[in-house]
Formats: structure tokens, C-alpha cells, sequence
């Protein structure tokens, strides 16, 4: 993936999904920051190599790793009803910070019931009416 920037483990945020996605289910990885993407396939990151196979585009990667290996968050595995995350980007420790939607797309990708969503999240609000903006896809 790319370098990680800000503290954030990566600056792209399809390999942040696929990071996210790997500390989450507890899958053990090595995570590479590269700069020169021409070996990954079709040229763009991120990319994993698993066994013999290497994959991109963060949607397939997921999907192969949910297929291969049975996995699903523990907190729907613990029979909870929702997860949800803090929504700050920076952190007092030195430890890397997820971005919270890419952390979220990561775990709707590998879970089937549970609800998620982020604990704090500014919208903005229309002056006129003073009613927040809020698209119809993150309201759902």
C-alpha cells in the first residue's frame, strides 16, 4: 500500500479498507508501503499476495479473504446488535488511526447483520431551512 500519511496506515483509501478489514478479523499480514505500483495488478494498489495468488482492487480482496477463510468481526460473531466506532482521525498515542467510513465499508463488507455506524459525525446544515445535508446513501 501506500505510505502511511498523518498517522492514518495508509494514504489511499482502498488499501486503508483492506488494512482495516485484516486488523479487524485478525488476519496476520505484513503491511509494505511501496511507492511504485507498476508491479501490482492492473498497475494500481492495493494488492495482497496469498499463497500462490495475487489480487487487487480492495473489493476482490475482501471477498476472497471472507471466502477462504470464514471470517466475520468478532462483535457479530459475540452476537452483538451493532458496532460502532469513534470517529477521530488523530490519536495522543503514537499508533496508527483508521479513517472511520473506510473502517466502516470494511466491516459492513465482513459481516451480515450487525448494524454499524460512527459514534460523532458532522454534517453540515443548510442555513435557510437550518436541517442538516446528509446524502440519502450515508443516511441509510
Amino acid at each position: 500500500s501506500y505510505p502511511e500519511l498523518f498517522g492514518v496506515a495508509d494514504n489511499n483509501p482502498f488499501g486503508l479498507k483492506v488494512w482495516a478489514f485484516l486488523r479487524l478479523t485478525g488476519v496476520p499480514f505484513t503491511h509494505r508501503h511501496i511507492f511504485d505500483a507498476s508491479s501490482a495488478p492492473r498497475g494500481h494498489l492495493p494488492y495482497i499476495v496469498d499463497g500462490g495468488l495475487t489480487l487487487g482492487d480492495s473489493d476482490a480482496i475482501v471477498v476472497h479473504l471472507i471466502a477462504t477463510r470464514e471470517l466475520a468481526i468478532d462483535a457479530e460473531r459475540a452476537g452483538w446488535d451493532g458496532f460502532f466506532i469513534w470517529d477521530v482521525l488523530l490519536s495522543e498515542e503514537d499508533i496508527p488511526v483508521a479513517e472511520p467510513w473506510v473502517t466502516l465499508s470494511a466491516i459492513a463488507s465482513a459481516t451480515r447483520s450487525i448494524r454499524i455506524g460512527a459514534m460523532v459525525t458532522p454534517l453540515a446544515v443548510n442555513e435557510a431551512s437550518r436541517r442538516p445535508l446528509i446524502s440519502p446513501v450515508a443516511a441509510s
